[in-house]
């Protein structure tokens, strides 16, 4: 609200602390989104977690499989 009255109406919100895009967060985004843009004019555009990159899947399973076999030893 205080940048919407500062006059920022377009706003970029990454979530650094999520590395998966959760069905709640999302629709709580929308929901927040929606209402500041019906009162303010705003309009709200979200970073993807990381989830979203075959990158990270490769490195997350890599990290398990060597997690898996450390606790083997």
């Amino acid at each position: 609200e205080e940048l919407a009255v500062s006059g920022k109406t377009k706003l970029l919100v990454v979530s650094p602390s999520f590395v998966v895009d959760g069905l709640e967060t999302l629709q709580e985004i929308s929901d927040l989104e929606r209402d500041l843009q019906r009162r303010y004019k705003i309009s709200i555009s979200l970073v993807k977690g990381l989830n979203s990159e075959g990158f990270w899947i490769e490195n997350f399973a890599s990290f398990l499989r060597q997690l898996a076999n450390e606790t083997k030893k």
